[in-house]
């Protein structure tokens, strides 16, 4: 972190986005405009799109940089990083549904977007699908060597928040003065938090040894993830301590109680609800919030109004959640992970979107 951390640093990375995506991404919609194709390009499959985007400008500069680890890249960090997350891969997986996106929904600000793209309660299984798609590609052992999988993928998804960013601001029903610009800068910094520190914070309240050579490694690798979406140098926090600090920033800053982030989490309780039933966690009541509950706190989880826990002891919720977690006796394997997304979800894509 290249400068210290001050809510007024934050508060001005809140009228910051990824100025070369949002060039790309408009120039993109305004030829499709002027070509009178908008409505057709709705259809086209994601690698069109990108090979439009990459033929702009913007997307010209955009690539290169998106394609290539950032100067400051540790290899041997980012292969530890990789490492400790095929140990902890399920488990990881688990947190991102019951800790990370339910933290995130915290934020009042930041999931107004979420809500307004409408997916999210919409089409909550899907979106897990596709975030879980995105976890296990950028953190693969060779995500990010030449070629490697993990570029692509993330300039898929920067360049699909651009075109989210695209649409809201076009669409009269955001104030940015109030919230900021959609899918800014602080947002971006705290998504990023939420896959990697409070990963580890999860990991630990599980009761699962971290060592701090590897969470340092962890960290490196999401750093590298950052960077490469187009988060700022000054918003990757480099130890934990400076991401504990990031977390306490934008936490007070933007943490509170929200009808949007009560109704983000309940979409999000009842995908899991249904994909734990019949299952021996899915037959215990009140499970899934329990469970986010015990993660979190319950300083944050009664933002998001989940249920009172008292009922069920920590102990209980971490004999549950290793059932959860390694069923079977072992946790799935990466590629296993990736083969169930897709026998249940498909070829998972990022296209630009159309409308928000």
């Amino acid at each position: 972190m290249n400068q210290p951390l001050t809510p007024e640093l934050l508060a001005a990375s809140r009228r910051l986005t990824d100025p070369l995506a949002d060039q790309a991404v408009g120039a993109f919609f305004a030829q499709a405009q002027a070509n009178g194709t908008m409505e057709g390009a709705q259809a086209q499959a994601a690698p069109p799109q990108w090979a439009a985007v990459a033929q702009t400008e913007a997307g010209q500069a955009l690539w290169p940089i998106t394609s290539e680890l950032p100067p400051w890249a540790n290899p041997e960090l980012l292969a530890q990083g990789a490492a400790f997350f095929d140990r902890h891969a399920q488990t990881i997986m688990s947190l991102l549904g019951f800790l990370s996106l339910p933290y995130c929904y915290a934020a009042a600000d930041g999931a107004r977007v979420l809500y307004r793209s409408q997916r999210i309660q919409a089409d909550t299984t899907r979106r897990l699908a596709e975030t879980a798609h995105f976890v296990l590609s950028v953190t693969g052992p060779a995500a990010f060597a030449p070629g490697g999988p993990g570029f692509d993928m993330v300039r898929q998804v920067r360049l699909m928040h651009a075109a989210v960013r695209y649409h809201i601001g076009r669409s009269g029903r955001w104030d940015e003065a109030a919230w900021g610009l959609p899918i800014n800068q602080e947002d971006m910094a705290g998504t990023n938090l939420a896959f990697s520190f409070i990963v580890l914070r999860g990991l630990r309240r599980l009761g699962i040894p971290v060592d701090p050579a590897a969470a340092q490694a962890y960290l490196h690798l999401w750093n590298v993830v950052g960077w490469l979406m187009g988060v700022r140098p000054e918003l990757l926090p480099a130890t934990e301590r400076e991401a504990d600090r990031l977390d306490r920033l934008i936490a007070d800053r933007h943490f509170k109680k929200s009808e949007i982030g009560v109704a983000l989490t309940a979409s999000l309780v009842a995908s899991i609800e249904q994909t734990f039933k019949g299952t021996p966690p899915g037959r215990i009541k009140g499970f899934v919030p329990t469970y986010m509950r015990y993660l979190m706190g319950d300083t944050v989880a009664d933002l998001l109004d989940l249920p009172p826990a008292g009922w069920l002891p920590g102990a209980t919720v971490r004999l549950l959640a290793a059932y959860q977690a390694f069923k079977g006796g072992r946790g799935l394997s990466r590629a296993e992970m990736l083969a169930n997304i897709q026998r249940n979800h498909g070829a998972i894509a990022y296209p630009l979107p159309q409308k928000v």
